[in-house]
């Protein structure tokens, strides 16, 4: 059984939802979120470089990294050899993350690297690139070009770029009172005409 590995979390005395797959297809995504936690950044580099889902494996370690440097702050060792280590690795994993970002949009088409950040990972918990950017606080990654024009794709919706401004504008503002047509005659309470 070469290549699949097993899990005692897919026992059903461990796990109450689990059905019935108990191997791991491609546990390098698994492995490198433990390295992270274990602060092996070389180990974690290792086997993000066999992921599955590296982007967003990347955005996760990000995370794993910067939120151990805050703890480090607070647990109040204050080591700044640590920091700087935590801290670095944190960004190294981000632009490895930008970096793959960055090569789907010069290398496919526009259809092609939305697919990448919109398509549901089952991996994740059906999160998306876009959900786990936004959730991780990647200001890189939310700040790259593809990501910005998908982001504005669905801010402007089907409005076409070249639409000019005033056609925006005639649509925002609302009628005028002008051509509004108004009852001039005054009644009384009882419903007769003054």
């Amino acid at each position: 059984m070469q290549g699949s590995y097993k899990s005692i979390f897919c026992d059903p005395k461990y796990n109450e939802l689990a059905q019935g797959d108990e191997t791991f297809e491609n546990p390098f995504d698994l492995m490198t979120i433990y390295s992270c936690f274990s602060d092996c950044q070389s180990m974690a580099l290792l086997f993000w470089e066999n992921c599955r889902t590296p982007m967003a494996t990347g955005l996760v370690s990000h995370k794993i990294y910067m939120f151990l440097d805050k703890m480090e702050g607070r647990w109040a060792r204050m080591d700044e050899e640590m920091t700087e280590k935590l801290e670095n690795a944190a960004h190294e994993f981000e632009m490895l993350s930008c970096g793959l970002l960055t090569a789907c949009y010069h290398n496919y088409d526009k259809a092609e690297w939305i697919n990448i950040l919109t398509v549901k990972m089952k991996d994740w918990g059906n999160l998306s690139l876009f959900d786990i950017a936004s959730i991780t606080g990647s200001k890189n990654f939310i700040s790259h070009a593809a990501y910005q024009s998908y982001l504005t794709d669905i801010w402007m919706g089907n409005i076409h770029a070249s639409t000019p401004t005033w056609k925006l504008l005639l649509y925002i503002i609302p009628p005028l009172p002008i051509f509004l047509s108004f009852n001039t005659r005054v009644t009384n309470k009882d419903g007769t005409l003054k």
